[in-house]
């Protein structure tokens, strides 16, 4: 490279459009929209309500219970055309919640460009009863309202671990049988868990999140 005095030849357009181009290139090239997918940057996580209602009896793509729960989430995701991996925010008798899913950032809803922060640190998500939820998760899949008040199956109390009802880890749809839900109204613990648990033959919504 031609230099003169220690330094760059600027008056040569060469040199110049090379600068510009590892200067791009450096900062990823994309601009704003870098390192982002589902309308949000890579280290932030997107939660929705399933558009659509479940009895407590889980089945989905050949699979039951959490297995079932999180092919529910998968569908929803893929119909709303999401990328990302999307679980059930969904305990059993043998797996917390905290346990199952990674939480490294903030959480949101989002509806088209509009992004609506619900939790801003992610030891939060278990601890609504000391920080509550900044909103309410009243969005679905593909970013539109839901009604107030929706019932949400979670099997999980606030601190991410399994609440006093699983519908036998969710394959039961009787009402013998019950499971631990909670509501999207609640920014406390309730959101996971109202302390009321209905029967199995309800039907409910579940809460999505990117992994």
């Amino acid at each position: 490279m031609q230099l003169k005095g220690g330094t760059v030849n600027w008056n040569n357009k060469n040199y110049l459009v090379l600068f510009v181009l590892i200067f791009v290139s450096s900062c990823g090239g994309e601009g704003s929209g870098s390192g982002q997918t589902d309308g949000l940057l890579n280290n932030e996580h997107r939660i929705f309500l399933t558009s659509q209602s479940y009895l407590g009896k889980l089945e989905e793509n050949g699979q039951t219970g959490l297995e079932a729960a999180d092919e529910i989430c998968k569908k929803h995701a893929e119909n709303a055309n999401l990328v990302r991996d999307y679980k059930a925010v969904l305990s059993s008798a043998l797996v917390n919640v905290k346990d199952r899913l990674v939480i490294r950032g903030s959480i949101y809803t989002v509806a088209g460009s509009n992004a609506t922060k619900i939790i801003e640190n992610s030891v939060d998500i278990w601890d609504a009863d000391s920080t509550n939820l900044l909103n309410s998760i009243d969005r679905d899949e593909n970013g539109s309202f839901t009604p107030a008040g929706e019932k949400v199956w979670t099997g999980t109390i606030e601190a991410g671990t399994v609440g006093t009802g699983t519908c036998n880890n969710w394959t039961d749809q009787t009402a013998g049988s019950q499971g631990t839900i909670g509501n999207t109204v609640n920014l406390d613990g309730k959101w996971l868990d109202i302390v009321l648990d209905q029967n199995c033959n309800i039907q409910a919504r579940l809460y999505c999140i990117s992994q």
